[in-house]
């Protein structure tokens, strides 16, 4: 997905555009200079910069199972806080559902039954702590 917002909308087309929208659901401080992108190949991406303790880098984990799913996911995760907030996307960037996690660590299961076949990006969020993101696939 970064790779693809990288490029020059000029020559890439609409997808980047779709692309860039996507990036910013997860870093919303992303900053794309089209200027640069281009007139030079270099990228032109821009992240701020984030500090994270080592404490929360070392523990902080999700893992979403089986991937690809059917029924359901098992979503185990420790965070570096008490709570978090898990979120579904799918990839136009449309919210599919989210839940608040009220405990540092554990498992919980979800059901993707009613969840359309496709591709689908996962986040959970805690504060203080680095983004969790990856990708899902449903098949029916």
């Amino acid at each position: 997905m970064q790779y693809i917002a990288n490029l020059c909308p000029d020559i890439a087309g609409t997808a980047v555009f779709d692309a860039r929208s996507l990036v910013r659901i997860f870093n919303d401080s992303a900053y794309f200079n089209d200027s640069t992108i281009c007139s030079d190949g270099s990228g032109g991406i821009e992240l701020a910069k984030m500090k994270l303790p080592l404490d929360t880098i070392k523990t902080s984990y999700l893992k979403v199972y089986p991937n690809p799913a059917k029924e359901q996911v098992t979503i185990t995760y420790q965070l570096a806080n008490s709570s978090g907030l898990f979120e579904l996307y799918d990839v136009t960037g449309r919210l599919v559902t989210s839940f608040d996690i009220t405990t540092s660590s554990g498992q919980m299961t979800l059901s993707v039954a009613d969840i359309p076949s496709g591709i689908y990006i996962y986040k959970l969020v805690s504060d203080g702590d680095s983004d969790k993101l990856g990708k899902l696939a449903v098949i029916k």
